[in-house]
C-alpha cells in the first residue's frame, strides 16, 4: 500500500514539475520579445575615431606624458638608491673599533 501512493504522488509531481516547465518555456518566449540583446557600449564606439587628427594628437601628446612620467619615476628611485646606499656606506664607515 505505501509503495503505491509513493508513486502516485510521484507521478503526480512528475506531472505538475512537466507542466511547470512547459509554462516557463512559454513565459520564456513571450518576454523574449520584449527584452531585446542590447548591443556592447563599446561596439557602438569603436571605430568612432577613426582618421580623426584631433584624437591622434590626443593619443601622441599621451603617449609622450607616459614616457617622460617613466623616466621621471626610474629618475627618482635611482637618485633614492644612492642616497640609501650612501647613507648605509656612512653609517658602517664610522663604527667604533675595539
Amino acid at each position: 500500500m505505501l509503495s503505491q501512493q509513493l508513486e502516485d504522488k510521484s507521478q503526480h509531481l512528475e506531472t505538475r514539475v512537466a507542466a511547470l516547465e512547459t509554462e516557463l518555456a512559454q513565459m520564456r518566449q513571450m518576454l523574449s520579445v520584449f527584452v531585446q540583446k542590447k548591443t556592447p557600449w563599446w561596439l557602438k564606439v569603436a571605430g568612432s575615431f577613426e582618421n580623426d587628427p584631433t584624437f591622434d594628437e590626443a593619443n601622441r601628446l599621451g603617449q609622450e606624458w607616459r614616457k617622460s612620467a617613466e623616466m621621471s619615476s626610474k629618475i627618482s628611485i635611482k637618485s633614492l638608491k644612492t642616497n640609501y646606499d650612501g647613507n648605509r656606506d656612512i653609517k658602517t664607515t664610522h663604527r667604533k673599533t675595539r
